[in-house]
């Protein structure tokens, strides 16, 4: 039985942008695909680290909608 990935934050270690991904299933969408770099300042060296439990509920329920 497919089990949903757990949500995850990647944050860029330069100019501290992130985003939080709750993929819906454990089929990838364009918009759950992880990224290569930072889409503010470019940096290749993001890091995917767990997000808070407000940041999960929160992407959660946007998910929903």
């Amino acid at each position: 039985m497919p089990f949903p990935p757990k949500p995850y934050k990647l944050v860029c270690p330069k100019c501290q942008w992130s985003s939080v991904r709750a993929p819906k299933s454990d089929v990838l969408l364009p918009n759950d695909v992880v990224r290569t770099e930072c889409p503010e300042c470019g940096c290749e060296e993001l890091k995917r680290v767990q997000p808070s439990m407000f940041e999960k509920l929160s992407a959660e329920l946007l998910n929903k909608f």
